[in-house]
Order: structure tokens, then sequence, then C-alpha cells
């Protein structure tokens, strides 16, 4: 079966018409003929029998059947007339010359397009004609229109159940009755509630049904998560779609439409995607933690070591001091001096990178770093002078940092400690402020020395804990290993990044970028 071809009403008519007269005056039929023929029309046959009009019909096939009710023969009009739309869908217009309400009863069994009554003027046959094939022209178009509707209707997987402003059901297609267990002759004229009652997944209570509602509200109401199917066997379906009201031309209220599908399928993927991804976040869950173990142990490990050398060293001091004197004492004391100033920078290290959250807690200032900075760096002026290298400093005019100045200070004071440590022999560190990016509103720290080649891997772990690179540096003094790694935490701190990187003539680079103004901790 050849689905029903869509085609939009067009009010337009064609000018030309071919028509069929049925009469059975002979004047009045060549008289009606000549008419229609000056108003354009083809007039395609006459006759004066119904027998005869039901056989030109069948085979002339014309647009419009001009019937006088009363003809020759045995058979009326309005019998002709009805046999015709028994066969082939025309228009049929009336003439008679009787206007009693019992003959017109009857003839509306043939469900005509129109009645001329005998005598008629040229105005009324036109008039009479042109209503009639405009309103079977309409009537063919949304009569062909309902028909793709209907198959559409008939043909989509989503149930489609319509009621009218009661809510009473006036339509469900076959999917709509796959999905309740209900069959159409039950379901029409039942309420929308008894046909589709909704349930919440959770409480297993009635909802609020989403097609009385957008009746109401006058807008489409999505059906909420979680919404069950009370099928005709009593198992529940989930699920999910919306409803909205349907307007008739004027406007008003006529009725509502609900369109639902089978939502498990959607559910089961949701739910294999949500435990794949609780899956995943448990397997890095479980990384981390191993790798936080691991790293513990390493910590303790490196701790114990890093605090108990030191005191090993003391007390093999001390244990030298208690003999005889043998002209060592100096060199003792000053190994205790030594280990000790080296204990208590480790411990300090140590508690400031667990206290690194009270170390913010601090006031935030508004710093001239052409004034701030060259006091923090000249204290180390001394001893790069001692140390045979040089120390140069570029800072613009007028950069305001508002930031946190203990932290800040901290960093200048670790990473000038750093590049006094490992600078060459006639070696040269140069610190740069510069001001280029107004953009993104932050400025750039730059901390440079000259030293011995540095590896990628060296370069790769300078930011971890305990880690020191071997140096031969005839300035170099040993650290805790802990203080690049508190530079990084603070500049993080104050909202900004550092990395480091090799540049030109074999010089270490560390580049900080922070914010004009720092996040407040």
């Amino acid at each position: 079966m050849n689905a029903p071809t869509f085609s939009i009403i067009n009010p337009e008519q064609p000018k030309s018409a071919r028509i069929l007269v049925v009469e059975d005056e002979a004047l009045v039929a060549d008289y009606l003929a000549e008419q229609l023929q000056r108003y354009g029309h083809i007039v395609v046959g006459i006759t004066d029998t119904g027998e005869t009009a039901i056989s030109q019909a069948l085979t002339l096939h014309p647009d419009l059947v001009m019937m006088d009710i009363r003809l020759k023969g045995a058979m009326s009009g309005i019998r002709a007339a009805v046999e015709i739309r028994k066969s082939l869908d025309l228009p049929v217009v009336f003439l008679t010359a009787f206007s009693d309400q019992r003959l017109l009863n009857e003839a509306q069994t043939a469900m005509p397009y129109g009645y001329l009554l005998k005598p008629y003027n040229e105005r009324e046959l036109r008039a009479v004609v042109q209503m009639a094939l405009y309103k079977h022209h309409f009537d063919r178009a949304t009569r062909e229109n309902q028909a793709w509707l209907h198959s559409i209707l008939q043909s989509v997987s989503d149930g489609v159940v319509v009621c009218n402003a009661d809510g009473k059901v006036l339509f469900l297609n076959p999917a709509a009755e796959k999905l309740t267990g209900r069959n159409r002759a039950d379901a029409l004229g039942t309420s929308v509630e008894e046909l589709l009652p909704f349930i919440n997944e959770l409480s297993g209570e009635l909802i609020s049904h989403p097609l009385l509602q957008a009746m109401e509200l006058g807008h489409t109401i999505i059906m909420p998560l979680g919404t069950l199917l009370v099928r005709a066997d009593g198992t529940y379906l989930p699920v999910a779609d919306s409803c909205s009201l349907i307007n008739d031309e004027q406007g008003d209220k006529a009725g509502g439409v609900c369109v639902f599908h089978d939502d498990t399928a959607r559910r089961a993927e949701e739910k294999m995607i949500l435990d794949a991804e609780h899956t995943r976040q448990l397997e890095v869950q479980i990384a981390d933690m191993e790798k936080l173990d691991q790293f513990k142990e390493t910590f303790i490990s490196t701790v114990n070591h890093e605090l108990l050398t030191p005191l090993s060293n003391m007390r093999l001091a001390l244990k030298l001091l208690r003999q005889p004197d043998n002209g060592r004492r100096e060199t003792y004391l000053a190994v205790l001096e030594t280990e000790m100033e080296r204990e208590l920078q480790l411990v300090k290290a140590l508690l400031d990178l667990q206290n690194l959250e009270e170390l913010s807690a601090l006031p935030l200032e508004t710093l001239r770093l052409q004034e701030w900075l060259p006091l923090v760096v000249e204290r180390f002026r001394g001893r790069v002078s001692a140390d045979g290298t040089s120390l140069e400093l570029i800072v613009p005019d007028d950069v305001l940092l508002v930031t946190y100045p203990q932290l800040l200070e901290r960093v200048v004071v670790e990473l000038m400690a750093n590049a006094c440590k490992y600078t060459s022999q006639d070696g040269c560190i140069e610190v740069q402020v510069t001001n280029t990016h107004q953009a993104d509103e932050s400025i750039e720290l730059r901390f440079a020395n000259t030293t011995a080649p540095i590896s990628d891997e060296q370069l790769s772990q300078l930011f971890e804990k305990f880690y020191r690179v071997p140096s031969d540096a005839p300035n170099y003094r040993p650290g805790t290993g802990l203080g690049l790694t508190l530079v990084r935490r603070i500049v993080k701190q104050l909202g900004g990044q550092i990395c480091a990187e090799r540049g030109a003539n074999a010089a270490l680079v560390f580049t900080i970028q922070l914010p004009m103004i720092a996040a407040r901790t």
C-alpha cells in the first residue's frame, strides 16, 4: 500500500473545471452547459438519467457533477449522487425546483457541495460552482494531510497519545499500544491518567500527570527523571519525553499530546558509563594511595637519613672531644656547630613546608618592586663578592605588586642562596623583573646564574624534596634539599607559576610569573 502523499492546502482553485451536467430537461441542460462554458469550464457530458450519470462519471472522471434531483427513469438524482460518491471522490451540486425540508434532508445523505434552486440567475450559478470546487479542493487536501499525519503517527517508534480538553483519550498509535500494553479499542475514551499512570521510581507514588500539567500551564512539560509507566499487566517501564498543549485555530485549548519512549536502554548505557567512571576513579584513588604510600616511605626514609646524619656527626664529635686533647678541639667544635646549624635548617624547612597555610595567613601589601627588591637582593652582595662572582639587578620603574611580602621574600632569599651555591667561578648572577604581561595582569621575575652543565633528568628533579644537584663549584655549600620545594609551594600559594630551564651561556634560569594582585589565602 502506498503511503499517503503530503499536500499543502492551496486556497487557489484552477480557473477551468471539467463538469458533468445531469438534467432531465434538455433546454435547461443546454442553457446550463452554455453558461458554464462562458465561465471557462468544460462540459464533458450531458445526460438525463441517473444510470447514465453514474456510467459517465466513472468513464469521464469530471471535476464536478451538476445533478438534478428529479431525473428520467427509476433512479433519482439523490440516489445517483450516492452511488457516484461510493466510487469516486467527486463534488455534487444539486439542481432542484423544490425546496421543501423533507427533500433537502433526503439530499443530505449524498453529502452535496451545494444547492441551486430553479430558476437561478448567472451570478448564483457562478457562485455555487466556484464554492463547490473550492470546498472540494480544500476537503481533499485536508484529508490527504490527515492521512499523511496519521501515517507518520502510526509508523513512529515513540508512543503518541492525544486527548481532548477534558483529558479523554482520542488517539493512540501502535507504539503507545505496545508500550502501555493496552489496545486501542479499550483505551479510547478513557482518561489519560488511567491509560498512562506515571509513578516516581524512588517513592513508587503517582506523580502529577505531565499531560494534564501541560494543558493547565500552557507549555511543554518534560517528564521528570525516574518516571515509570505502570503497564496494563502491572509491570513498570522506564519512560522519558514530554507532553504539550494543543490549541485550536482560535488559540483555545483543544487538548494535549503526550510523546514517550522506552528509556531502558539509555538508562542502562548511562549506568554503564557511570559505573565505568566510578571504577576509573577508584583505580585512580588506589594508584594515588599507592603513590602516596610509596612517597611517605621514601620521605620518612629520607627525613630519617637527613636528621640522623647530623646527629651522628655531632655524637662522634662529642665522643672525640671527651678524649685527651690532641690539638683538634677547635675542629670538633666546628663540626658540632656546622651540624647543629644543618639540623636546625632542616627542621625549620620541614616546619615551613608543614605550616605553609599558617605562613600565608598574612595581610596583603602593595610593593614598589624597584624599592623593595634591592633591599632583599643586596643582602647577598657581600657573599657574591667574596665568592668572586658578579651580581646584576634589573628592575623597571613603577612596578607595583600586591602580594604577601614575607612569602615573596622567602622565595627571593631561597633562589638567591641557591644561585650563590651553584654559580661557577667568575660567573654571574642576574635578577630581572619584566612587566610585559599587562594583558593578563602579571609580572615576571627571572633568576639566572652561570653554572656547570645540568642534564634534563637533573632539571626535572630540581623541585623534588631532598634533591640536590651534585656540584663541584667552589662556592657550593650543601643545603637541606627543601629550599626549591618550598619555593614552588609558596609561588603556587601566591597564585603564580615557576619553571626551571637552561639559558644562554651555561646559565640555569628560574622564571616566576606572578599575578599583579595575589590571590587571598
